[in-house]
């Protein structure tokens, strides 16, 4: 008789754990352990906290020191706080990604303002300098760049611009050579009549060089 009952004891049932939300979990397991591993089975295999697993069989919550054979049935329903704290670390997580959007927002808007008032305070300084550097000028200079201005613009309205720029390079260029004193040479052969400067170096010079010859006085 007791060989009958150890056998009966060691034969193995499969329970099947029923959700409130119809999920279901089904898992074999012998008549003789208790419910506390049919608990924590249930809770590792669906990654849920045991102490927050409740199991209800014939009308009772089950506790951990019964045993399977003891249940009136194979059908167990189960539930958990596993939805309303889901649905709290969401409205957590949600709040937090508000709060970060909101510090990105905050301090995008300062860096703006930062930007705008650097701006704004180096064309303050660029314009300063620009009228210390331009005051002494005449009243004419004035009135040469304002005309060079308006000639420039109406150059480019005809498709003139480039051709006008060169040319004003070129009357710049030939106001600014200056004048020769008496007997003050030239920067540039063309203008001494041809005659080279003293140090300049000519072909001539190449040639006594690689001729060894010796240097010209």
């Amino acid at each position: 008789m007791s060989k009958e009952v150890a056998r009966h004891d060691e034969s193995v049932v499969t329970i099947c754990v029923s959700f409130l939300d119809g999920e279901q979990y089904s898992i074999a397991l012998r008549r003789s352990e208790r419910i506390e591993k049919l608990r924590r089975a249930v809770a590792r295999a669906l990654m849920l906290r045991p102490n927050n697993l409740k199991l209800h069989c014939g009308g009772h919550i089950l506790s951990d020191e019964r045993t399977i054979g003891s249940l009136p049935g194979t059908v167990i329903m189960a539930w958990t706080r596993r939805y309303t704290a889901h649905r709290s670390e969401e409205k957590l997580i949600e709040a937090e990604e508000q709060r970060e959007h909101s510090k990105r927002q905050r301090e995008r808007k300062d860096s703006w303002e930062v930007l705008v008032h650097d701006m704004l305070e180096c064309m303050r300084a660029m314009i300063v300098a620009l009228w210390k550097t331009c005051s002494p000028a005449t009243m004419r200079g004035w009135l040469k760049t304002i005309v060079w201005i308006v000639l420039l613009v109406s150059a480019r309205y005809v498709q003139f611009g480039m051709p006008f720029l060169i040319a004003s390079a070129m009357v710049l260029m030939f106001q600014n050579l200056g004048t020769r004193r008496a007997g003050e040479a030239s920067a540039y052969t063309v203008f001494n009549n041809f005659r080279a400067l003293p140090g300049q170096l000519q072909l001539e010079d190449l040639q006594r060089e690689i001729l060894q010859l010796p240097p010209r006085i």
